[in-house]
């Protein structure tokens, strides 16, 4: 875990990043995938390719923009940039179990949100978009980054905000959503949201 004290700066190359693997193996695949479960959407992500401190408590994300079937199908190094939530109300933090549909950590828990950040936004446009797709929760301020970290189980970089928010929540993207004390996490936590315990 790098522990953020100012937002993070991405760096985008200009050149699109295609993995050296046979394309049409790719897109059969990825039509497998689809005909499994027609919620996988192909679209614009960021491949990092690097994550390095730049001094006074920040970081600098290199990327370059690729396509997530990419990362869908496996075994093309694609390591997607992805952003979370620890959204506080009333000194809780919410939590969301991921359903039997996504494509990882199927019936575990994880804070809520979280997401593949699309380029065509900020990271705080995307958390903030997230926050409201995914829980219909409303951020009483602007999300703060605190924290950025690899999850080496599914191969992505998360950089992580915390948020104050209000309202009700909606399970559109969760099979449930709870607010929950610190001390009693539902379990089982996913491995990135274990991670993220190091930052309460």
């Amino acid at each position: 875990m790098i522990r953020l004290r100012r937002p993070p700066v991405i760096q985008c190359h200009d050149e699109r990043f295609v993995p050296d693997v046979d394309i049409s193996h790719v897109d059969l695949q990825w039509e497998a995938l689809r005909e499994s479960n027609p919620n996988y959407v192909d679209g614009d992500i960021y491949h990092v390719l690097g994550v390095h401190r730049n001094g006074y408590g920040g970081a600098t994300i290199q990327c370059a923009i690729t396509s997530y079937r990419f990362h869908a199908v496996g075994n093309c190094g694609i390591k997607p940039l992805g952003v979370n939530a620890l959204c506080d109300n009333d000194g809780k933090l919410l939590l969301g179990l991921r359903s039997s549909d996504v494509h990882s950590y199927k019936g575990m828990w994880e804070f809520a949100p979280s997401g593949t950040v699309e380029p065509q936004q900020s990271l705080e446009q995307n958390i903030l978009r997230e926050l409201q797709e995914e829980t219909g929760l409303t951020a009483k301020g602007q999300p703060i980054a605190v924290g950025i970290f690899l999850d080496e189980d599914v191969s992505t970089w998360e950089v992580v905000y915390t948020v104050e928010v209000v309202g009700e929540t909606n399970n559109s993207e969760y099979d449930e959503l709870q607010f929950c004390d610190v001390k009693s996490f539902p379990s089982p936590l996913t491995p990135a949201a274990q991670t993220m315990r190091s930052l309460l």
